[in-house]
């Protein structure tokens, strides 16, 4: 199916059914009617809102965010899931902690001890 601009003026055609004569008149443009979706940034591609129409599909983007910084840090689960020994002075999200990780011996699961 055609869509037209929205922003532009359009056409509406008369056709007579018995002699085939027609003539044109110019008819007010549909305005953009926009729906918008906001793509959430990734850690390799930025966000931004993108505006469609949609009489006509034209499409612009905004509000740029920046694509998300992978961490470098430990993750506190990661550290309670993958060791049993001393993590002394380790960074976790930007605090440095004293800790053990302990792995209960009855439960099996493991927990964190702070200083």
């Amino acid at each position: 199916m055609f869509k037209m601009d929205a922003s532009k003026l359009g056409v509406k055609k008369y056709i007579c059914t018995e002699c085939d004569e027609s003539y044109t008149e110019t008819i007010d443009a549909l305005g953009h009617k926009y729906v918008d979706t906001v793509i959430k940034p990734t850690e390799s591609e930025s966000g931004y809102t993108l505006h469609k129409c949609k009489e006509c599909g034209y499409s612009y983007k905004d509000s740029y965010t920046d694509a998300l910084q992978k961490s470098t840090e430990p993750d506190i689960k990661h550290i309670i899931n993958n060791t049993n020994k001393d993590i002394s002075n380790t960074a976790i999200n930007n605090t440095y902690v004293n800790a053990t990780a302990i792995k209960s011996v009855n439960s099996g699961k493991k927990s964190i001890k702070i200083k």
